[in-house]
């Protein structure tokens, strides 16, 4: 017996918000837990239905979300039904679903409303191998929740965001979008337009389809659309139902439901069965009556208990035929005793007598001896006939209960295979967290965003667990990168030679962060330095800040000179510092130092051609003219000036460019 948990959920009053409060929530809430009380929708299977009732509960979102999952956790159900009525709205950014709760507030609707992607994701891991159904009676009748409506927008919305949220193999999703449920109700519905009518097709079941002992979601929910449109006409709603990436196949359309206008027509009854006569005084009164015993394995259900009282009646027919022959022989026996008496002489009568009932009594044993035998064989051909349909029933249940089993085993498989399926595919994403914790650089700007990243040094220390999680990650993952990357990089530790290899093919491939590394490997193995600082300047222009600063050292070692200014040792500084390599912003300080040195040596060296210069044309024009008796210091020349303006003027702007390059950086 498949064991199946429901859950109520929702809110017909709200304490914090009176206008969304509705009495006919409550009571289709009521009517759809009845559907799975004992004898209900399910039949004699809803003795295994287990129901968690939270309606109008009035706990926070988080205690309720904490009583399901519990709820789901703690028990082994196959089947889970979680059903909501009430208002739904989607929120003011239109990312996200939610239900309101009898503690919702209109002043804080989005914060104190259950957000379905959230219950959703704590709930995913307790429903794998679990089919499951969402079902969603969600008015949008408030005018504070109306305006969080567009036409034409909600029913793709809730459809899409349903099925990204529920990305369960084996989840279907019923829900009544419209957003005049309430309001197309009739005045004197008590409950709402979707729950009501659903309620009612299952407790009637489907005409239609009475030759089926078991109905579907699939065809209760279209009934629903049937009979609603046949009610309201064009405006009626359409409720949907959506299976949600299921690899058991459609469980829409399995059967779930008893269907109530099931037609059972019984057996006919076989021919009666004389029983065995006994031997009966000529002056019984009656015949006797008849008494079928039904052994208690054959005491069980109606088709049974009709083939017994069809053979009891047989009996009983046939006792009170027998009956009537031998009255009539012993009629017989008293008027031939009669007609013998008259005729006979005086003398003869005794023996006349006596010869008579000789003959009447073999005559009587004849024909008691042929009825017995004909009996006998009414009695034989009876019970072969019964044993072949007791046979035929028995093989039938045979059939069915294999049947039954053969359908739990490939049930029981195809939910293992989902459950292996989903254990791979948590066992892949755990291996390829790990590689990006264990081997990640720092400054590879493709790397989970997760990742801190660790240094070359680290690495080396936990080489061999990286190698091993990122050798699974590129098995599972083939076309991410980022995990072959790090795999040569861990690799590097161990085997620099596979690790050239690997960075060769990444370097091919485009990848930013393997051209720096594929660079120290060709000068280490190679002591190719042209190729390297080629690698390093391909790594420059696709934004890599490890490869910018090695083509800066390659600068500081005259192995390679600028080609443009976005080349120059410093720009390659100042780039990689802004976007984050820290041991560039150390050498861009110090690049920038340099610079400054620099200027202000030559503006020195200016200043002291310019004074000697000077002092040449003084000396010269000293000995052309007699000494004066005192004389001042003479004024600096106006060449003199322009030179001192010239060498302040580099300066300056030297000061301008490396300023405007940090805001730059900055600003970037």
């Amino acid at each position: 017996m498949r064991q199946l948990g429901v859950i109520i959920l929702g809110a017909s009053t709200y304490d914090y918000w009176q206008s969304l409060s509705d009495p006919r929530f409550a009571a289709s809430a009521k009517a759809f837990r009845r559907l799975f009380a004992h004898g209900g929708a399910l039949g004699e299977a809803g003795a295994a239905a287990q129901v968690l009732d939270l309606y109008d509960s009035p706990a926070s979102a988080d205690d309720i979300t904490s009583q399901i999952v519990e709820f789901v956790a703690e028990s082994e159900f196959d089947d889970v039904i979680l059903y909501y009525c009430g208002h739904g709205f989607i929120s003011a950014d239109r990312k996200g679903y939610c239900v309101t709760l009898r503690r919702t507030k209109e002043l804080t609707k989005t914060s104190s409303s259950l957000l379905v992607r959230n219950l959703a994701h704590d709930l995913s891991e307790h429903l794998i191998g679990k089919r499951t159904f969402i079902v969603f009676d969600s008015c949008f009748s408030g005018d504070a929740v109306k305006e969080f409506m567009a036409p034409g927008f909600l029913d793709n919305f809730v459809e899409d965001y349903f099925m990204e949220s529920f990305p369960r193999s084996g989840t279907a999703v019923i829900y009544a979008t419209s957003g005049g449920d309430v309001a197309l109700s009739k005045q004197q519905d008590t409950m709402t337009l979707f729950t009501g009518t659903l309620v009612s097709v299952l407790s009637s079941g489907l005409e239609a389809k009475k030759d089926a002992a078991l109905i579907s979601w699939r065809d209760a929910v279209e009934q629903v659309r049937k009979l609603t449109k046949e009610r309201l006409g064009v405006a009626a709603p359409r409720p949907s139902i959506t299976a949600v990436k299921s690899d058991d196949g459609d469980i829409t359309t399995m059967p779930f439901f008893v269907n109530s206008a099931h037609a059972v027509t019984p057996p006919a009854a076989p021919a009666p069965v004389p029983a065995a006569p006994q031997p009966a005084p000529l002056s019984a009164a009656a015949p006797a009556q008849a008494l079928v015993v039904v052994p208690p394995e054959r005491r069980a259900g109606p088709r049974r208990v009709m083939l017994a009282a069809g053979i009891a009646a047989g009996l009983l027919a046939l006792g009170s035929v027998f009956y009537v022959l031998d009255e009539r022989q012993t009629q017989r026996m008293s008027e031939l005793r009669q007609d013998i008496g008259g005729k006979a002489a005086p003398g003869s009568e005794s023996a006349a007598v006596t010869q008579a009932a000789k003959d009447a009594a073999a005559a009587a044993a004849e024909a008691t001896r042929q009825r017995t035998a004909e009996q006998e064989a009414q009695r034989q051909a009876a019970e072969r006939q019964q044993a072949e349909q007791l046979a035929a029933l028995r093989q039938q249940q045979a059939d069915a209960e294999a049947a039954r089993l053969r359908a739990e085993e490939a049930d029981a498989a195809r939910r293992k295979a989902v459950a292996d399926a989903e254990r791979a595919r948590a066992e892949r994403i755990a291996q390829a967290d790990l590689c990006d914790q264990l081997a990640a650089s720092p400054y590879d700007r493709s790397k989970a965003e997760t990742a801190m990243g660790v240094s070359f040094q680290t690495l080396k220390l936990q080489a061999s667990d990286a190698i091993a999680a990122c050798a699974g990650a590129v098995n599972a993952f083939p076309a991410e990168l980022r995990f072959k990357y790090q795999l040569a990089r861990a690799t590097q530790a161990t085997d620099p030679r596979q690790a050239l290899a690997l960075e060769t093919e990444l370097t091919r491939a485009n990848y930013p962060a393997a051209f720096d590394n594929f660079g120290w490997l060709t000068i280490q193995q190679q002591k190719d330095y042209p190729a390297a600082v080629a690698a390093f300047r391909r790594g420059a222009q696709l934004g890599d800040p490890a490869a910018m600063v090695s083509l800066a050292q390659m600068i500081e070692e005259k192995r390679f000179t600028p080609q443009t200014p976005q080349e120059s040792k410093v720009e390659l500084y100042r780039r990689a510092a802004a976007i984050g390599h820290q041991g560039a912003a150390t050498a861009y300080l110090a690049a920038l130092q340099e610079e400054q040195d620099k200027a202000a040596a030559a503006a020195a060296k200016a200043q002291q051609r310019a004074a000697a210069q000077q002092q040449q044309q003084q000396q010269r024009a000293a000995a052309q003219q007699p000494k004066p008796a005192a004389q001042q210091p003479p004024a600096p020349s106006a060449q003199e000036q322009a030179a001192a303006a010239a060498a302040n003027a580099a300066a300056m702007g030297t000061m301008i460019n490396v300023i405007g390059g940090i805001a730059s950086s900055v600003r970037r």
